[in-house]
């Protein structure tokens, strides 16, 4: 039910015209038919007002399809910053990360409002309530940078706006309390706030957005104004709203800043876009009228983006998506269309984003709207509710692209419409009941403009249409049940003008018309059943003339051929028993291609007809075909066929008889063409196909296939299909992303991968594959609905699990994604217990022929030794029951159906219940109500063949009370059964939490008597060096005055008062020593290091014993505890050198690694054995102990009689 593309048969005849070399006049007839000039090729798809948008939204996974931002990383994720959290998209599934309040390293709040991608490919992420968040892509959690009222050093608000990192790695935080910059080294803010008093400061505290332009300058939008900000002076120059200025920037209030490649900024107002040229210091604003729909769709401009072909988009809130023509000073717009579900998601947009693919991704209150820049050129041409001039409705019957760039297209229920290609503008004709020179009907099935540029249309039922695009005026062509000569029927199907200017018209039902247009008459050619020479059926569709002139009509009863001399058909059908006859006898369109072949569309496939041997060689679906109903046919400039058919577009090359095939994820209207006259072909060779949802048009040789390998990832790692969580304890020590070996044991028998590939450009199309080398040789490939890859029970041993993946078009990335995995054997399958066995064996063969040999008198003894292995085994069964009987441990044996099979007598002891009343029942029902989920899970596990160690859980005892068992279990999967023993734990437990009480109250005691010891030795200190020491002082000073006052006194007494002066001022001293021992004042005026130094000095000169001392690289200001275990600690280590060591050398260090202070203290002594209890106790080693576990801190001896001895401490200086 098809006619013949009219204009490839112009074509053709022009062809055979100059091949043939027919009459001059005749060829200029045809030149004036083919048209007069070119449309214009649209080789940007993206300058269309029809662009097609795909959505990405909640149903698809997407946290919230409130969305205001979007990135991309190196690894290819897509991340989307929403209202409710953030969200990872890797072309199949979407990963949703949201705020967890029991976990630290969960984002932070999830109301993302601003996100922003350095070059490093840090994710950092501002929140709405949160503060900052660092993404940390190898332990896939955060790192929050939050307000702290008492920290002046942290974020000053935790109401996130805008983040940005400068080209000096510098993070910039905009927040509702002003700008902030984060240290790159110290990880603290300074922060930057409107000061009314000061006009070189932020002209407010609300930022909205901030960026370094290409000069390095850095802008600052805010609530009030636009500032520049000098980082020499950290001064800003702020450029405000003028009302009696129109060169001044449009409103205060800047959301967004933008730099385009010419180095103009763009800013984002909610008074429309305003263009800043900063040489002249001029505003240019632009501004939405409601009188001329080439401004801006709305003032209200959220986001600005310059793409990588220089087109300039601009959103905006509540006018949608715009894309601005800075030669002409417009805006297209694209609009939210509830009625077209190709359109914009929302009207309100919040950020313009463009990915490594050139594909543009839209944040808008309605989710992720996609457009697709480099995607295969299939404009799609649709009605639009919101738009004038748009096609009159979505089912396209009849195409022909005619002269001057017009397209005429043909619709079930709205008319014809002519199509500007240019100007992508509709004009519709209607039909009118009360203008007798409208359309006949607005069901158009057939169109046709003939060689004198009148356009011919065929309808439904209501006759044929003459169209004199001059005169707008139709004229009808109806038929006549009185007039033989009146057109047969009402519905026409196709319309074809031969060489001689003859119209043939299709009919359903009517058979074959020739139009004589100089008579207005019609000659009918009709079905006799009588006659075989007839026409083989009244339902014509299609009528094409061929190269040599001769007339091919398709019809519902076979193919004809019509001989004009003659006026009689040759008949070509479907015969079953014939393999080489007509595919089927429905023959829809009819195509001759350059090289003379002629190819019919059924619908029962494709045939390519021999007409030399009158043969038919058929394609189908078994060929490739994606469907068999072919509705349309058009050559290319390369000689391939595009063919139209009820399921895509399928394209095949003749050369190869290879078909490529097309559905709606490349870009077409939909999977549905429409017969019978929907297509057809420009001068130009542009294609128009028109189905259930519009029409497509595409220039056949920009149709190119996606040659980009895409990224593969392996994106998640389960272990017996649970998450297994990322940590030092776990299989997993950092995200699957990040891992390239993984170590398992022969117990993790149930794993899995789920894989990604990362192409989004009809994402719905890629192909994964996948194996276990090591395990499998072939490929397991999969769609994008099962990448998932799990394997059970592998072997211990070696493994290279590898992942490739292709892209839409089928272009694999062969090197992919790939893991080392090693499977840990248990004991018995290790190789020393395999050499074990091979030994045993080849005793056991060395063995054998003597074991045979008393195999005789092994049997003359077998019967007398069997009535006591009988009488043995009686008694092992006796006492195996009397263990189980007495056994206060509760063995049982139970199925997998979840009931007990036995039970031995101590669970009736420990739980109450009879053994009957137990088994009556599942067993969970005995099982504490919180503790039911895990022991499922256990027993789960059991059942799948996991043993269970150290299991606990809960029963409930008869009285009502809960007793804590724990569980040791064994599995027999082949017996549907699990064998368990779980003993009672309730009061080892509760010694266990006593012993845990009692051992911090020792060690609260312990700091309680190291505090006061302190603060005892500090008071006894004070009192001797402000009273003793003072006093001996002034007693030194009298005896020396007394010296001097009677130097006369005899030389006995004279000696004997300067000794005594002298011993007062050794008493002194010492004294003096004793009190700073008791108390080191030194170490809150000098610090520890010094005072360290000092100490250092004095033992050497008391002791003369040499010390050296390393106290390069530490903490200057440790705080007064550390700063006094350390000290003290070096005090008792001294002491304990001169005390015992002997030793004739001492090394101190002192130093700082990791926020980790460590303090050594090395002898070249005599040494000793730190095992010793006496040694310990007369070292003092258990005070130091206690005052380094008292600061979350460690001490270490190492000793050897002979070799020294060193002691360790580390204390983190965290401690406080």
């Amino acid at each position: 039910m098809i006619h013949t593309h009219k204009s490839l048969t112009i074509s053709f005849l022009a062809v055979s015209i100059f091949i043939l070399g027919l009459s001059a006049d005749l060829v200029c007839a045809q030149t004036k038919n083919a048209g007069t000039a070119e449309t214009p090729r649209p080789d940007d798809p993206l300058l269309s007002r029809y662009l097609r948008f795909g959505r990405l939204t909640t149903e698809d996974g997407l946290s919230s399809d409130q969305t205001y931002h979007v990135a991309q990383d190196s690894y290819g994720f897509m991340w989307f910053a929403t209202a409710d959290g953030l969200s990872r998209y890797d072309a199949s599934s979407v990963k949703v990360y949201r705020h967890d309040p029991d976990d630290r390293s969960s984002l932070s709040h999830n109301t993302v409002r601003a996100m922003f991608l350095d070059k490093s490919d840090n994710l950092w992420l501002g929140t709405y309530g949160g503060g900052l968040n660092q993404y940390e892509r190898e332990k896939d959690a955060f790192i929050r940078y939050q307000h702290d009222p008492d920290d002046p050093h942290s974020l000053s608000s935790n109401m996130v706006r805008s983040v940005y990192k400068d080209r000096n790695g510098t993070i910039w935080v905009g927040t509702a309390k002003g700008l902030n910059k984060l240290g790159r080294e110290s990880r603290r803010f300074n922060h930057y706030r409107h000061d009314p008093a000061n006009p070189n400061s932020l002209s407010h505290n609300l930022v909205w957005s901030i960026l370094e332009d290409s000069a390095g300058v850095l802008w600052v939008g805010t609530e009030d104004g636009l500032n520049r900000f000098d980082p020499k002076t950290e001064q800003f120059i702020r450029y405000r709203h003028n009302p009696d200025d129109p060169a001044s920037l449009s409103h205060n209030t800047v959301r967004a800043i933008y730099e385009d490649r010419s180095g103009i900024l763009w800013l984002s107002t909610p008074r429309g876009l305003t263009k800043f040229n900063r040489d002249k210091t001029r505003f240019i604003r632009y501004l939405h009228d409601t009188a001329d729909p080439q401004t801006l769709s709305n003032n209200p401009v959220t986001w600005v983006y310059e793409d990588r072909a220089g087109r300039l988009w601009v959103s905006t809130w509540g006018g949608g998506l715009n894309r601005f023509d800075r030669k002409t000073e417009t805006f297209t717009h694209y609009r939210h269309d509830p009625a077209d579900s190709y359109s914009l998601g929302a009207d309100t947009v919040f950020q313009i984003y463009e990915d490594h693919q050139g594909m543009f991704w839209i944040a808008s209150v309605g989710g992720i709207s996609i457009i697709d820049g480099r995607a295969k050129p299939f404009q799609h041409y649709r009605s639009i509710s919101r738009l004038p001039n748009t096609l009159s409705h979505n089912v396209v019957r009849a195409l022909h692209a005619g002269r001057a760039g017009v397209v005429w297209v043909g619709t079930s229920g709205g008319g014809l419409n002519k199509f500007d290609r240019q100007t992508e503008v509709f004009t519709h004709y209607r039909h009118d009941s009360a203008d007798p020179n409208s359309l006949s009907n607005d069901t158009v099935r057939a169109i046709y403009e003939d060689r004198m540029g009148l356009i011919w249309v065929g309808t439904s039922k209501r006759g044929l249409n003459r169209f004199d695009p001059n005169t707008e005026r139709f004229t009808h062509f109806r038929h006549d049940p009185a007039n033989h000569r009146s057109i047969s029927k009402g519905s026409i199907m196709g319309i074809n003008e031969d060489r001689t200017g003859t119209l043939w018209i299709s009919t359903w039902g009517g058979g074959l018309n020739a139009f004589d247009r100089d008579s207005g008459q019609f000659t009918r050619y009709q079905h006799d059943t009588v006659d075989p020479q007839t026409l083989s059926n009244n339902q014509v569709i299609c009528v094409f003339e061929d190269q040599a002139g001769v007339l091919w009509i398709g019809t519902m009863g076979g193919l004809n051929r019509f001989n004009r001399k003659t006026q009689t058909f040759t008949r070509y059908k479907h015969v079953a028993t014939d393999p080489q006859s007509l595919v089927h006898d429905s023959v829809t369109c009819i195509h001759e291609d350059r090289t003379g072949t002629l190819w019919l569309g059924t619908i029962g496939g494709l045939d390519k007809f021999d007409r030399k041997n009158d043969q038919f060689t058929h394609f189908t679906t078994a060929n490739g075909l994606p469907s068999e109903l072919i509705w349309g046919i058009l050559e290319d400039k390369q000689g391939r066929l595009w063919l139209s058919t009820g399921n895509g577009l399928s394209r095949l090359d003749p050369r190869t008889d290879s078909f490529r095939n097309y559905d709606v994820n490349d870009g077409l209207q939909s999977n549905t063409f429409l017969n019978f006259s929907a297509y057809s072909k420009s001068q130009d060779g542009e294609m128009f196909f028109g189905g259930s949802d519009g029409f497509n048009a595409f220039y056949p040789d920009q149709i190119m296939d996606n040659s980009q390998p895409p990224p593969v990832l392996i994106t998640d790692f389960q272990l017996a299909n649970k998450p297994v969580p990322i940590g030092a304890d776990s299989v997993l020590q950092k995200s699957i992303l990040e891992t390239k070996n993984l170590v398992l044991s022969y117990r993790d028998r149930v794993f899995s991968f789920e894989l990604a590939v990362l192409n989004y450009r009809a994402p719905q199309q890629n192909r994964y594959r996948y194996r276990m080398e090591g395990f499998e040789k072939d490929w397991n490939e999969v769609d994008r609905t099962r990448r998932f890859a799990t394997y059970t029970n592998l072997d211990p041993g070696e493994y290279v699990f590898r992942a490739i993946g292709a892209n839409n078009d089928g272009i694999w990335n062969e090197e992919g994604a790939a893991i080392k995995i090693t499977i840990i054997p248990p004991w018995w399958e290790t190789m020393w217990f395999r050499i074990s066995m091979v030994v045993a064996a080849i005793g056991l063969f060395a063995g054998g022929f003597r074991w045979r040999i008393g195999a005789v008198e092994a049997r003359n003894r077998e019967l007398e030794d069997q009535v006591q292995r009988m009488t043995q085994i009686k008694r092992i069964r006796a006492e195996r029951d009397r263990i189980l009987e007495v056994s206060q441990d509760m063995i049982c044996i139970a199925g997998t159906d979840g009931y007990f099979k036995y039970l031995n007598p101590a669970w009736e002891k420990n739980l109450g219940y009879t053994g009957e009343e137990l088994q009556s029942e599942k067993f969970l029902n005995f099982v504490h109500p919180d503790d039911r989920d895990k022991t499922m899970w256990e027993f789960e596990s059991l059942a799948a063949g996991n043993r269970t160690v150290d299991f606990e859980n809960r029963y409930i005892h008869r009285d009502g009370s809960f007793r804590l068992f724990s569980w040791k279990a064994t599995p027999l999967p082949e017996e549907k059964r699990v064998y368990a023993v779980g003993r009672d734990i309730t009061e080892r437990k509760q010694m266990e939490i006593s012993l845990h009480a009692s051992r911090k109250k020792a060690e609260a005691l312990a700091a309680k008597l190291i505090t006061s010891q302190e603060a005892g030795s500090a008071r006894l200190a004070r009192e001797l060096h402000d009273d003793i020491i003072q006093r001996l002082a002034f007693l030194k000073i009298e005896v020396d005055k007394l010296g001097m006052i009677d130097p006369s006194l005899p030389e006995p007494e004279g000696d004997k008062l300067r000794h005594i002066a002298r011993d007062i001022g050794v008493l002194s001293s010492d004294i003096h020593s004793i009190s700073r021992r008791l108390h080191p004042i030194s170490l809150e005026i000098l610090g520890l290091v010094r005072s360290i130094e000092t100490e250092c000095q004095k033992f050497m000169e008391l002791n003369e014993i040499p010390v050296t001392w390393d106290l390069n690289g530490t903490v200057k200001d440790p705080s007064k505890e550390i700063s006094l275990c350390a000290y003290r600690i070096l005090q008792e280590g001294l002491r304990n050198i001169v005390r015992h060591a002997k030793a004739t050398g001492v090394h101190v260090t002192l130093a700082k690694k990791n926020d980790i202070l460590h303090l050594l203290i090395k002898d070249n002594g005599i040494g000793f054995d730190p095992a010793s209890e006496g040694v310990k106790a007369g070292l003092g080693i258990a005070s130091m102990t206690e005052r380094a576990r008292l600061l979350q801190g460690s001490l270490s001896i190492e000793s050897r009689p002979g070799k020294g001895t060193a002691i360790q401490l580390a204390v983190p200086l965290e401690s406080r």
